[in-house]
Order: structure tokens, then C-alpha cells, then sequence
């Protein structure tokens, strides 16, 4: 009767997890209906699993090769089936709740490969009752010594790199089929995209992550651009009146050596391969640094696929690879860090001033938290070290002088893209608008999306309903990983997990702001520069990851440890968050009950707690499986952990993505093409009214020049200026500081809303407006000022108006007056009285001449490139030539090749006095921030290279010495 058991439950697991498995991927058919596909399927099924099953009985028995041994069969079996048996309980669940069904909207495999699941569970099912009925097999599999592995250590971890790489392929996966992940599907619902649509706009699948088309997208196109002309362009002249774009690096990103590679392919392709690229080296680095601190590749590829997805969940998806560059680097900086630790201080200050080095290339906020964890892990080790009397005085002395060599020689390295990002953040719109009163910390109640992740709405369910950022604010790293950092803890924690933890509550502590927020905003200046304070989430998802890590090696170590405990302290955690931050959550964000978004906010609620219950039952299995049977499958307990962690973190993620066709990407219209053959004639700019009109910076992709723009940082005199345009005078608070809940957003973007002066429009050479229909601005915009164009069809087709009363790009002027400041500046441009075409408004000190107004003159723009201008001036006595284009240090001009004064006119333009006859004016941008920045940076990479090849010089010259001493040395007879 025993021998019969196995073979019973086998029969009746796999004809109901069979069934179960076809139903959905045969369209949720029954089994009532008795489909002929579906009873050939469940009989398909059922001989499979026949066959598997006696295949795994006679190498069982027989074992594998010539060794006889069954410990190597159930490793093949825990590896073949433990991965599909993982995905039992969460097809159930898909199969129940509809709402589950964006898995296969993100995976369609998924709903294929779901076919196998029952072979897998079967499989599962049988070894295990297998095992429990044959005594002599387990007591054999326990008794057998450990065998050596069959491949390589490298072999080892090259199969782990390629595992993490495949993963990361298989996460961005569209992309091979001719997609992108940026959000083309926002494009339709402004002007002048909507009058292509003849059905209506499309429904937009997650609004979050539109940076990477307002952003990125057109960055990267303008950057390809003029890649032809020069690969480091210093000045954008497409956006704004211009601004820096080297300066600006958490956007250009220039000096990012794979970003100069992919310099002369599309913008399409360049965020097509680099997604999957930065997304599998997070992973990579990671696993390289927790090999390093000897945790076992099991548990490192365990913590590895945790903080790459983690990370994927948050930072690809809001700016695609713009924050990502530098995520995968905080690994490598740390592996840089215990190389010196461990006394080979030359490879480590190579490796960390390196890494750092790139670090500060890229997203300036990210890499300021980089730095921080990289000197709170020194500090940590080396006084843990001194404490236990790892290390003496000379030792500590020593390792001290070489982390503050890497800090040095890091920040020399980057000295081209700190000094001149220095200079822009000076005289950007933030020096002006941050402080405590602009901060924006994490509220302690989203702390419940460690848990819930979709507590805020889950945008491809429909669900969105709060107004708060829902993935900005969100702190989700699965539910198994969370258990495993909290087991990690109660294990009598190494030094690494006591950081990993420091780490996770210092990154909260600094994201939750509370009270102190004001304070350390005195003290820390990443708090007035970057005061979105979420993103330091970043160090609490790696220090998770980390613990995490550590959790699964403990796990998988030692099976037979006590799980009471682990459920014990996992429970205060939920009962803690579940209780305290949902009447906060409730209390602060939850919408009243005549608000529209009510419904959805129930809805986002009980999905969320679908979601977590089941993640909660898979990381439960999954603990308990690895626990009770891990000691006879170490692979198959990896493959399970691993698995639950990827359906978790991807199964959250994966669906965010919106992936779009490259031919969706800024579709030429007949707008975009009227304005392109304009273009060719003159320079002017084009301004969209209201903001999703003509998205900011989308101009650029035609090459078409906006007086908005959208960036992290540009020139503060352009949000002054916009602010005299929309009718707010020289002392009102910038946009910055309006009772929003994205104030600190709002002055990212220019966006001339309300239209209110013209006359400062005509100023800027703004020709043409662009607006959207359904748009009734308020005051109402006086279209009597403008000229009619043409219009689009479809409700979303947009209006074309030209400005008839446009000045040119840069002319002629004889009055000027002079003002002491900005402020002054403005006030004289907002009196109704200035005429922008016969006054000039100069900022300087000195008395400068005025002279008659010009008659006769001319001007030709004989040369119009990102950092150089020529124009070409005819006039008959002296005038005044402005050019408006953004004033900015770094401007040089010549007057027939002798160089001249540029002012700061009419608050946000360029002005220079020419002299009667012709003369030749260039304005050329050579900021000495870059110059000096280059001289720098070019004598610390001297330095880094001197660090690098001297032991090399070194050996070299010892051989030399030893082989002409060998031929010193006499014959012997």
C-alpha cells in the first residue's frame, strides 16, 4: 500500500494542477465545458509527467554517472522543478482574481509557460513524499560526504553573472521586439499629436515615468545631434533661451564613458540598450561585492536579484537610466572600500577613486548618497576593526590617509563635471527657492509600502488616486526579502549586517525628515540642494538587500533552524505598519467620501492586500520548504528563494513599464513640418500652451527651439523672466514656493501658461504659439494680438497662432539704462511704458552711452551653433546689438576679433556695443569652470595612472636589473 501513496497523490495533483494550468491559458475555459483542447492538453499533461516521473526513479536509484550517487539526482530534480512549483500558488491566484491579470499583459510567456507549472508541482510532490516514504534514500543522502564541484570557481560565478544578465534581458524583453520603455502613450492626449488619432487617445497605461520622454528621450537626441560637431556639447540653445547642458549631468550625463559610446546611434536604441545594461551590471556588482565578503553564491545571487529588482521598481521606471547609472555603483564603491580594508590599498584606491569618479559623471543627488555610504562603511569597519584589535594605530592611520586619498583623487578626477555643475547650481533657479521651507521628506505613514506597495493606486489596474508621487514615496523590497533582513538580524549579526542595518535606519531616518528635517538642512547641504528626500531610499533598499543576503545564507546553511522566532518578529513588524502607519496613511491621504477617486482608493486597498497576502503565503512556502528540505536540495533551495523574490519584485514592477513602438516616438505632423520648413528661413521659438501642449523640450526632437523647457537645474534668471511673462511682478515668491503638493516640481519646468505679457514674448522670439483647444486660460489670452495659422483636426489636434509683432533673434538698439541688479531689471521690463525694441535694460554699475536709435542698420545671423554665434552688423554709428539668448559666465564675445563686454540685458539676454561700418560679432561659450575643471582632472587621472602602472614600472625595471646582472656575471669554464 505505501508504494502506492506517491504514485496516488501524484495522480491527483497533476490532473488538478493540470487543469487548473490549461483553463488559464486556454482562456479561463472549465472543466464543465469539456473543450477538446483542453482534455487533449490535460492528457498531454498527465503522459509528461509520467515520463518525467519515471525518469527521475531509475536516476534516483542508479544515481548519476559513474558515482551512483542519488545526492546529484535530487540536486537535477530540485532544479528542474522547484522553480515551476514556486509558481503554483500564484497562478491560483490569477486564476481567481482578475485583477492579477497584468502579469500576463507584461509576460505574455507567462501564460504559455504556465502549461509546465503542473509538472513542476507534480514533480515536487512526488520527491517529496518519495523521500519521506523511503527512509534508507534520506539516511543515504545525509550520510554522504560533500563532493567537490564539478566546474571551476570562475566557471561558477560566470554562470551567475550570465543568470543575472539573462534576467535583466528578460525584464526589458520588449525591447528585442522593437520597443522602447518610454511612455509614448501620453503623446496623444496634447497638441499637436491628438490630431492624429482618429479613435480617441489611447488609455495611458503608468503616467509615472513620462521623464524619460519629456527628458531623456529629447536629451539624448539633441546630444546625437551635434555629436557630429562636437561629442561634449557645453551649451543647449533648444531649450529656454538657452542654458549649460554639460553643467547639468544628473540630465546630459556626458562624461559617462558608455553614454559617449552610444553617442552616434538613435535616442531609441540608446535607451533601448541601456536599460537592460545598467539593470544587469546592478546585479553583477552586487553579487561581485557580497562574493567578496565570502557570503556563499546561493545567498549573494539570493540578495542580488533583490537590490536590482528593488531598484528597477523605482529608479529605472521614473527616469530610466538617468538614476540608474549610478544605482549599480555603490556596490563597486564598496568593494573599493574593503579591498583597502584588507590592506591592498593600491587596488582599492584605484577601484573606489575610480568608481566615485563615475559616480560624480552622473546623477549628482545619487552619487552624493553613494559618497555617504561609501565613508559610513569605512568609518564602520575600521572601528569595528579597531575595536576587536583587527588592526593597529599604524595600520588605522594608514588606511585612513588612503580613503582620504580616494576622496580627494575622486573629486579631482570629476573636477570637469563638479566645477562647472558647481557654477550652475550657484546661479540656478534653486539657489533661490530651496531651504527647509522647500523640503520635502517622506511621510512616515508611506512606510506602509513595505508591505503594500499599490496602497496609492497601482496605474495599469486604474487605481491611481492619490495626489502624493505614488513611486517616489515608495519603499517596496518584497515581502521574502523583508522576512530574510529581518531573520539576518536575530542571528547573532556579523559586523556587515549590523552596517547593512545601520545603513537601512540612517536612510530612513534621513527620508522621514520628521522634526529634524529643518535642522539637518542647516547642516547637510544635499538638503538644500536635492530636497526630494525619497531618494535615499536607495541606500535602505541596498542595506535590505544586504541583510537579505545574509538571511538566505543563514537559511540555507543550517535548515533546521527555528522558524517561531522569524514569524514571531516578522509579525510585530506587519502588526506595527499595518496599525500605526495605516491611521496615518488614512488620516492623511485618504480621500472623503464624496470625492470621485474613493472607489478607486477601495480598490488600490484591496488589491494591496491580495498582493501582500499572496507574496506572504509564496515567502512562508518558500521558508518553510527550504527549512524542512533544504539540507537534501541546496540548489533547489536557492532556485526557490530566488524564484519567490523575482515574482515579488518583477511581478510589481514589470507591469509599470510602458513600452512603445520607436515609430509612436515624436511622429511628424503637420504642425512639426510647417514649423520645420519656417525654421529653415529664420530662427524663432515656439511656446505650447498649457503644459501638456508641445511638451517641453519635445521641440528639440525637430529641431525646433522652445522658450520652455523642463531640467533639473537651469539659469535663475529664466524663471524670473518667465514670472514677468505670466504677469507675477519681480518680488513674488517663485512657483517654487506655492502650497502644492509638487511645489518643488512646478519650478522645473517653464511653462508660459498664462500668456499674460506678449510683448516680453515678442522679446523672446517667440513666433509662434501652439494651443490646445479645450485651454481657457485665465485672464482669457487676447488671440486678437495673434495670427491664425491652421489648425489640426480631432479635439486634441491643437491651434497653430504666429506672433506678427515677434522681434528677430538678435537686432539693434540705441537707448539703454542701467540698473544695479535683477531685481531692478525687472521691475523696469514689467513697466508698460518699455518698448523692447528701442530700450535697452543693462545691469552694471557704471553710467554706459546711449546712442540715436538705429536706421540703417543691419544684422544677418551668418552662424547659429550650440557654443558659437556669427553675426554679421551693418549700422551707421554706434548701437547697442542684443542677442537673447540666456546671459551666463563662460560667454565670450568679439567685435572683428578683438574681444568685448557682454552685459546682462533686459534681465535674461546678451548685449554688446558695436561700432559704426561692419563688424563681425561672435559670441563664443568657454567657461572657465570647464577649462580649469579639464586641467584638473586631467593631473588627477596622471596621478591615477601613476598609482596603476608603478608596480608595473617597478617589476619591469627589477627584470632588467636582474638580467644584466646575469650578464655581469663571469662565464663558467
Amino acid at each position: 500500500m505505501q508504494p502506492l501513496l506517491p504514485w496516488g497523490f501524484w495522480l491527483v495533483a497533476t490532473l488538478g494542477w493540470a487543469g487548473l494550468s490549461l483553463s488559464l491559458t486556454l482562456g479561463r475555459t472549465t472543466p464543465l465545458t469539456l473543450s477538446r483542447w483542453w482534455l487533449v492538453g490535460l492528457a498531454g499533461i498527465l503522459l509528461v509527467s509520467l515520463g518525467v516521473r519515471l525518469v527521475f526513479i531509475a536516476v534516483l536509484r542508479r544515481g548519476i554517472g559513474k558515482s551512483g550517487s542519488p545526492f546529484a539526482a535530487q540536486r537535477l530534480a530540485a532544479v528542474s522543478d522547484v522553480a515551476l512549483a514556486v509558481a503554483l500558488p500564484l497562478l491560483f491566484l490569477i486564476y481567481v482574481f482578475d485583477n492579477f491579470n497584468h502579469y500576463l499583459s507584461a509576460y505574455p510567456l507567462l501564460k504559455w509557460a504556465a502549461i509546465l507549472v503542473p509538472l513542476g508541482a507534480a514533480g515536487v510532490a512526488h520527491e517529496v513524499i518519495l523521500m519521506r516514504s523511503a527512509p534508507r534514500w534520506r539516511e543515504t543522502v545525509s550520510s554522504l560526504p560533500e563532493r567537490k564541484p564539478s566546474i571551476g570557481h570562475f566557471t561558477q560565478n560566470l554562470l551567475a553573472v550570465l543568470l543575472l544578465s539573462g534576467l535583466a534581458l528578460l525584464f526589458f524583453s520588449p525591447v528585442f521586439k522593437g520597443s522602447v520603455p518610454i511612455p509614448a502613450d501620453l503623446l496623444p492626449y496634447g497638441p499637436p499629436w491628438g490630431g492624429l488619432l482618429t479613435n480617441g487617445p489611447p488609455a495611458v497605461r503608468n503616467p509615472v515615468g513620462s521623464d524619460t520622454l519629456w527628458l531623456v528621450y529629447p536629451l539624448i537626441h539633441f546630444r546625437n545631434l551635434v555629436a557630429p560637431d562636437t561629442l561634449l556639447p557645453l551649451w543647449n540653445p533648444y531649450v529656454f533661451a538657452g542654458t549649460p547642458f554639460l553643467a547639468e549631468s544628473g540630465n546630459s550625463q556626458l562624461l559617462q564613458p558608455l553614454h559617449l559610446l552610444l553617442a552616434f546611434v538613435s535616442p531609441d536604441t540608446a535607451v533601448a540598450a541601456l536599460s537592460p545594461l545598467y539593470l544587469a551590471l546592478t546585479g553583477i556588482s552586487m553579487y561581485a561585492f557580497l562574493r567578496l565578503i565570502k557570503l556563499p553564491r546561493g545567498a549573494a545571487l539570493v540578495g542580488s536579484v533583490c537590490f536590482m529588482l528593488a531598484s528597477a521598481a523605482t529608479w529605472w521606471l521614473l527616469a530610466s537610466y538617468l538614476q540608474a547609472s549610478i544605482v549599480w555603483l555603490l556596490p563597486m564603491a564598496l568593494i573599493g572600500a574593503e579591498l583597502i580594508l584588507r590592506g591592498k590599498h593600491r587596488s582599492g584606491i584605484l577601484v573606489s577613486s575610480g568608481v566615485l569618479c563615475l559616480a560624480l559623471f552622473g546623477h549628482a543627488q545619487i552619487a552624493l548618497y553613494t559618497m555617504l555610504a561609501f565613508g559610513f562603511y569605512a568609518v564602520w569597519m575600521l572601528a569595528t576593526g579597531w575595536k576587536r584589535q583587527e588592526i593597529d594605530s599604524r595600520a588605522l592611520l594608514v588606511r585612513l590617509g588612503c580613503f582620504a586619498g580616494v576622496a580627494l583623487l575622486s573629486l579631482g578626477l570629476a573636477a570637469a563635471q563638479i566645477l562647472p555643475a558647481l557654477e550652475l547650481t550657484g546661479l540656478s533657479h534653486r539657489s533661490a527657492v530651496t531651504g527647509a521651507s522647500t523640503i520635502l521628506p517622506l511621510p512616515l505613514h508611506r512606510l506602509l509600502t513595505l508591505l503594500l506597495p499599490g496602497i496609492a493606486g497601482y496605474p495599469p489596474d486604474g487605481t491611481t488616486w492619490s495626489f502624493q508621487e505614488p513611486f517616489h514615496n515608495t519603499f517596496y523590497v518584497g515581502i521574502l526579502p523583508l522576512a530574510l533582513a529581518i531573520w539576518a538580524t536575530l542571528i547573532r549579526p556579523n559586523r556587515y549586517v549590523a552596517w547593512g542595518g545601520a545603513l537601512t535606519i540612517l536612510a530612513l531616518f534621513l527620508t522621514l525628515g520628521w522634526p529634524n528635517a529643518r535642522l539637518l538642512a542647516t547642516f547637510i547641504p544635499s538638503y538644500q540642494i536635492f530636497p526630494n528626500l525619497s531618494r535615499f531610499l536607495f541606500l535602505g533598499e541596498f542595506g535590505v538587500s544586504l541583510l537579505a543576503a545574509f538571511g538566505a545564507a543563514a537559511l540555507l546553511r543550517n535548515a533546521r533552524w527555528n522558524p517561531h522566532l522569524l514569524l514571531r518578529y516578522f509579525g510585530l513588524v506587519i502588526a506595527f505598519l499595518l496599525l500605526s502607519a495605516a491611521v496615518a496613511f488614512i488620516a492623511h491621504e485618504w480621500p472623503p467620501e464624496t470625492a470621485a477617486s474613493l472607489s478607486r482608493a477601495h480598490a488600490a486597498l484591496r488589491d494591496s492586500v491580495r498582493w501582500f497576502a499572496v507574496m506572504a503565503l509564496a515567502s512562508g512556502c518558500a521558508i518553510l520548504i527550504v527549512r524542512q528540505w533544504g539540507k537534501y536540495m541546496p540548489y533547489g533551495g536557492v532556485v526557490l528563494l530566488g524564484t519567490v523574490a523575482i515574482f515579488d519584485l518583477a511581478g510589481y514592477a514589470g507591469p509599470l513599464y510602458t513600452y512603445a513602438p520607436r515609430e509612436s516616438l515624436f511622429p511628424p505632423t503637420p504642425m512639426t513640418s510647417f514649423l520645420q520648413e519656417q525654421q529653415e528661413e529664420r530662427l524663432f521659438r515656439v511656446v505650447g500652451v498649457p503644459l501638456t501642449t508641445f511638451l517641453p523640450n519635445s521641440a528639440m526632437v525637430y529641431g525646433l527651439a522652445d522658450a520652455r523647457g523642463y531640467s533639473a537645474l537651469y539659469p535663475g534668471r529664466i524663471l524670473q523672466y518667465a514670472q514677468l511673462a505670466e504677469g507675477r511682478g519681480p518680488d513674488t515668491a517663485p512657483s517654487v514656493a506655492v502650497e502644492t503638493p509638487k511645489r518643488y516640481v512646478v519650478a522645473h519646468r517653464i511653462n508660459f501658461d498664462t500668456l499674460h505679457d506678449v510683448r516680453l514674448l515678442s522679446l523672446l522670439n517667440v513666433e509662434y504659439i501652439v494651443l490646445d483647444k479645450q485651454y481657457q486660460p485665465t485672464p482669457p489670452l487676447d488671440l486678437s494680438q495673434l495670427e491664425f495659422v491652421m489648425e489640426q483636426p480631432g479635439l486634441r489636434g491643437g491651434v497653430l497662432y504666429r506672433n506678427p509683432n515677434v522681434l528677430p533673434r538678435a537686432f539693434l538698439v540705441g537707448e539703454v539704462s542701467s540698473v544695479g541688479d535683477s531685481q531692478e531689471a525687472a521691475k523696469r521690463l514689467q513697466d508698460p511704458k518699455f518698448d523692447p525694441s528701442q530700450e535697452l535694460v543693462l545691469e552694471s554699475d557704471e553710467a554706459l552711452p546711449s546712442y540715436p536709435p538705429p536706421r540703417d542698420g543691419s544684422v544677418a545671423i551668418e552662424s547659429y551653433a550650440p557654443e558659437r554665434v556669427h553675426i554679421r552688423v551693418q549700422t551707421n554709428e554706434p548701437a547697442w546689438l542684443l542677442l537673447t539668448d540666456t546671459f551666463y559666465p563662460g560667454w565670450r564675445a568679439t567685435i572683428n576679433g578683438d574681444e568685448t563686454t557682454i552685459y546682462a540685458a533686459n534681465l535674461l539676454f546678451r548685449a554688446v556695443t558695436v561700432p559704426e561700418g561692419v563688424s563681425v560679432v561672435e559670441f563664443s561659450y568657454e567657461p572657465a569652470s570647464w577649462r580649469w575643471g579639464v586641467r584638473i582632472s586631467l593631473a588627477a587621472l596622471l596621478v591615477w595612472l601613476v598609482v596603476l602602472l608603478l608596480p608595473i614600472y617597478r617589476r619591469i625595471t627589477e627584470l632588467r636589473l636582474v638580467r644584466q646582472a646575469k650578464k655581469q656575471l663571469p662565464s663558467s669554464p
